[in-house]
């Protein structure tokens, strides 16, 4: 358990850690020509691999930043992709690597979203779910670990959202990073080439009209159906049969397991702790 003593983890410990991106923070953290991710690596002394435009990750419309290196190589290079995805990227040439002005404050609160290797959720998780609470109460952030019935079919990895403050979602993704480490837990796919599992990428159906915005990074987003979800209808404007709906229930960015502004159905749910204004979500 989290609460007993653990080991000492060295800095040259191998560490990887996969984050998802929109493609718009993917283009500004490769920069232009690749010079960004170039130095960025250099400056962090780590290996930072982005997946391609149209190489998702299943159920979702982000991009995958796989990083990987010592354990305190990975934990610098994160620290900086978390401040630029909070604070601003820098400008393609400036090369101090200081994010830009932006208008975002030290308060504001922002969900990033990590993919763990599916065998730390158990320690993730924890007894009774003891361990994620913890990592809640230590860091100040809110987290959630979509449920193992949300697993994409022959993806051995689950989306771990985590919602706060730069400062206390740093502070979480480290005690994660911490975990799977201790764990020895490792990524079975060792690239960020999702596109063998396509079929499971979700296809947005357009509708007239927009939700409106909901928490998290992306604001309105298109209505995506699922089987279970509320369905859209059976014809399109033309009159013309819909195609079947994809034959599985994704997760995605939003605090309820979807991106903001998807519809999923009532009896979705996942495992969420955390304190602050979000509270506990449930299905």
């Amino acid at each position: 358990e989290m609460a007993e003593a653990v080991p000492i983890i060295s800095p040259e410990n191998d560490s990887a850690i996969k984050l998802l991106v929109t493609n718009r923070e993917a283009g500004c953290l490769i920069g232009k020509g690749g010079q960004s991710i170039v130095n960025l690596q250099s400056k962090a002394n780590c290996r930072i691999r982005v997946s391609k435009a149209e190489d998702l990750f299943p159920t979702t419309q982000d991009r995958v930043v796989f990083i990987t290196g010592s354990f305190s190589s990975v934990s610098e290079c994160i620290s900086i992709i978390l401040k630029h995805m909070f604070y601003g990227f820098p400008e393609p040439d400036d090369p101090s690597d200081e994010p830009k002005k932006s208008t975002s404050t030290p308060s504001e609160s922002k969900m990033i979203t990590l993919a763990i290797p599916a065998s730390a959720a158990g320690v993730i998780i924890g007894r009774g779910g003891a361990n994620i609470k913890l990592i809640s109460t230590k860091s100040g952030a809110h987290l959630q670990l979509t449920s193992k019935e949300r697993q994409v079919p022959g993806l051995n990895e689950r989306l771990l959202h985590i919602t706060g403050t730069y400062e206390t979602v740093n502070a979480a993704t480290s005690i994660i990073l911490e975990k799977l480490v201790e764990e020895d837990s490792k990524y079975e796919l060792l690239s960020t080439n999702y596109r063998h599992l396509s079929a499971f990428i979700p296809r947005p159906i357009p509708i007239i009209g927009q939700l409106p915005a909901q928490t998290g990074r992306g604001g309105i987003a298109p209505i995506m159906h699922f089987p279970g979800a509320i369905a859209p209808p059976s014809a399109d404007r033309r009159g013309q049969p819909r195609a079947p709906a994809p034959q599985y229930m994704g997760q995605g960015r939003g605090l309820t397991g979807a991106a903001p502004g998807y519809l999923l159905p009532a009896h979705h749910s996942n495992v969420v702790l955390g304190g602050g204004a979000h509270g506990a979500h449930g299905g």
